[in-house]
């Protein structure tokens, strides 16, 4: 289980012997590290099997690193790189071969700032839609959009749907931990007559490729053209050869996978759900997520617990107590915002008892 690296172990040799000293034996309910993490590192170590896979770990060099990160940058991006380089210097240190010259001429690749999301709107949606549905190797993708669109899920929770995750009988989806980007995305969500109909057709594909337990995925990995592993969810290139042939015949070349749900949601905002309660609910759900992930929240609970104790601890309560009431302040700011926008017109005393 903690075997040593050995430095003339080749990469896939050593990343077998590294992801098997950070997991416990099957069937514990202990673990070093959570599902998703582990589905994360697998999908790394594949991707660097394919260049350093037979090459022995103290043979690789920053000649092999730098050719790597130049090789993938042309199918992949900058962030992507750097966490799959990444995994494989913290496997090179556990060995030992990472010397300080690598480390003084190895960099990181400057990391990519996050795209502002985009929806389609109901005219691209419904032309994306038409384009999907008009050929039968599409199929896949079709159900999928439709799906993804009907529930908003994410990428990550609808490669990581289970069979037994669906309930046809009450059309209801079940959002997995594992696949959860928190504990707070975790949901049951309903389902309407199109949702239905494409899971529908996504199990029985499933069906078709021997899939009969309700822990196999509705959506298994392709190990070859002819074998699927249905323990295993869908990667990311799942789905991608034929999606950017979708998005380039629906004319919506910048259309990315996760856009479905940002289109889902804008969606719903256009159906009637009221903005504030957007806003509600994604302030909620940051709340709970700072105050149970973060120090900054365990730190309020222990100030607001027992002050004497928090500042004998360590902990700076000016500081502290000064952040909360910023936060304090500026959702304060949000909701007169809203309010003003809401009742078309601004009076100073209209928060008045509504704290």
């Amino acid at each position: 289980m903690h075997d040593s690296l050995h430095p003339e172990l080749t990469f896939a040799e050593a990343a077998d012997v590294w992801l098997n000293s950070r997991t416990m034996s099957p069937g514990s309910r202990a673990r070093y590290i959570s599902p998703r993490t582990l589905m994360d590192l697998l999908q790394y170590i594949r991707a660097l099997n394919r260049k350093f896979g037979t090459v022995p770990l103290n043979n690789i060099d920053i000649g092999l690193l730098r050719e790597y990160q130049r090789e993938r940058a042309e199918t992949c991006g900058a962030n992507k790189i750097n966490q799959e380089v990444g995994t494989l210097v913290r496997i090179m240190k556990r060995a030992g071969v990472w010397s300080q010259q690598l480390e003084q001429c190895y960099e990181r690749l400057q990391p990519e700032q996050a795209d502002v999301a985009r929806a389609m709107t109901p005219e691209e949606q419904k032309m994306f839609l038409g384009a999907v549905s008009s050929r039968a190797e599409w199929q896949l993708v079709y159900w999928y959009s439709l799906l993804a669109l009907a529930t908003s899920a994410s990428n990550c929770e609808m490669r990581g749907i289970r069979l037994g995750d669906i309930n046809l009988y009450s059309k209801t989806l079940h959002i997995r931990r594992e696949h959860a980007k928190n504990r707070y995305r975790i949901r049951t969500i309903p389902m309407h007559d199109e949702a239905v109909w494409a899971v529908t057709r996504l199990i029985e594909r499933a069906r078709s490729l021997g899939a009969v337990s309700p822990h196999h995925h509705l959506m298994p990995f392709r190990v070859s053209p002819i074998r699927w592993d249905l323990e295993r969810p869908m990667s990311n290139s799942g789905i991608r050869k034929a999606w950017e042939a979708v998005r380039q015949a629906a004319g919506v070349p910048w259309l990315r996978i996760h856009d479905l749900r940002h289109t889902a949601i804008t969606r719903m905002a256009e159906a009637g759900v009221p903005i504030p309660v957007i806003f509600v609910l994604a302030v909620a759900l940051a709340g709970a997520f700072l105050t149970a992930n973060t120090t900054f929240g365990r730190y309020l609970y222990a100030i607001g617990g027992n002050p004497d104790a928090a500042r004998l601890s360590g902990i700076n309560l000016k500081r502290y107590i000064l952040a909360a009431f910023c936060v304090m302040g500026g959702l304060a700011g949000l909701a007169s915002i809203l309010h003003t926008a809401r009742v078309g017109s601004a009076s100073p005393d209209a928060g008045t008892l509504m704290e």
